[in-house]
């Protein structure tokens, strides 16, 4: 799977690496194995990592199944690392559909911005 996945339960925080060429069919499997994950708490923080060469399938019509199918709670942050252009914007895409009842998200173009807005939450 191109998204792997670690929890911190003392930080109460879920760190997500993307890798290569991810679908949304994968990110929603994402989802759902967090879902399942006996660590999870939907409150938690998530740093999602995708620093390294990756493409993201972001079809405007399919975020709306990303976003209903989301785990995350109203309590969450959520931090996308995201330099790349295209990945920037189709983060922001995904940033713009999501809703209050998921959690707070934000972009950026790099990890110590990303952190520190994790950390200030």
């Amino acid at each position: 799977m191109p998204i792997s996945y670690s929890i911190n339960s003392k930080k109460q925080t879920v760190y997500s690496k993307f890798f290569g060429h991810v679908t949304n069919a994968e990110i929603i499997a994402h989802q759902d194995e967090l879902n399942r994950d006996r660590k999870f708490d939907p409150e938690m923080k998530e740093l999602m990592d995708c620093t390294c060469e990756v493409s993201v399938e972001h079809k405007v019509p399919n975020v709306m199944r990303l976003v209903e199918s989301s785990p995350w709670g109203s309590g969450s942050r959520r931090a996308v690392i995201a330099p790349d252009p295209l990945v920037f914007g189709r983060s922001k895409l995904f940033q713009a559909y999501i809703s209050v009842e998921h959690g707070n998200i934000s972009v950026f173009r790099g990890k110590d911005k990303a952190m520190k807005w994790l950390d200030e939450g």
